[in-house]
C-alpha cells in the first residue's frame, strides 16, 4: 500500500467515526432517553416534604406548593 492509498483509508475512517458519532447523538441517544423515562402516573406518586428550622420559621423565604 503506497502512503497516499493509506492516508485516504486514514481519512475515511476518521469521517466515518464523526459520521456515526454525530448520528448516535443526535437522532439513537435521544430516543433511547425518553422511551427510558417512567411515565406521568408513576412520577405524580411522589412528592416533596419539607421542614424549616433554625431562624426563618416564621417568614415566607422557603414555600413549596
Amino acid at each position: 500500500m503506497k502512503k497516499a492509498d493509506f492516508l485516504s483509508v486514514l481519512i475515511t475512517f476518521v469521517v466515518g467515526v464523526l459520521a456515526g458519532a454525530y448520528l448516535f447523538t443526535t437522532q439513537f441517544a435521544p430516543t433511547v432517553t425518553v422511551s427510558a423515562l417512567p411515565s406521568k402516573e408513576i412520577l405524580s406518586k411522589f412528592s416533596i416534604t419539607s421542614e424549616v428550622y433554625g431562624g426563618i420559621m416564621g417568614s415566607d423565604t422557603f414555600k413549596l406548593k
